[in-house]
């Protein structure tokens, strides 16, 4: 199971330069989606719908922090028959896991800025597993505008170290 992520999120509170940058994501403008292949034949993309979370920067990226919740039961796919299924017990489990967590435990920028891999641990289903995001990031300042910070993140998971079959 892949999950790839894509998110704009619009900046909370103008603070200075020395100080930590909150940025909360813009739902409305973001994306967070999924692919899951299928018995070696196809691959089922869908989307999250229902999602939040937020992110912290400082000058050093090193010491940056996220955070992020998924609402497992909203969901949709390219083909509608497999949203029931993916809900249920053999994927997801929404009923009994509405949410999908990951907190950042580290960044790690490349020496070119604006990519880097970004740790955590992702929380699915009840169990934890430390992550890595491959990310591309790029924050926006305009004058008398917020700042925005756009983000992409991609990584691979394997959905047995959660518990999907």
């Amino acid at each position: 199971m892949r999950f790839a992520s894509l998110a704009s999120v619009a900046f909370v509170a103008l603070t200075g330069r020395a100080a930590a940058e909150t940025f909360v994501i813009d739902q409305t403008n973001a994306t967070i989606s999924f692919t899951a292949p299928f018995m070696e034949i196809f691959e089922l993309e869908g989307e999250f719908e229902d999602f939040s979370g937020q992110a912290e920067l400082e000058d050093d990226p090193a010491t940056a922090r996220a955070e992020m919740t998924i609402k497992t039961g909203a969901l949709t796919s390219e083909d509608g028959r497999w949203e029931d299924q993916l809900r249920g017990p053999d994927f997801f489990a929404s009923e009994q896991f509405p949410e999908l967590t990951f907190r950042s435990t580290g960044f790690n920028e490349d020496d070119a800025g604006g990519r880097g891999i970004l740790t955590g641990e992702l929380s699915l289903r009840g169990i934890t597993r430390n992550v890595s995001f491959a990310v591309e990031y790029q924050i926006l300042r305009q004058k008398g505008r917020d700042a925005a910070l756009y983000f992409r993140g991609t990584t691979t998971l394997n959905r047995r170290d959660f518990g999907i079959t």
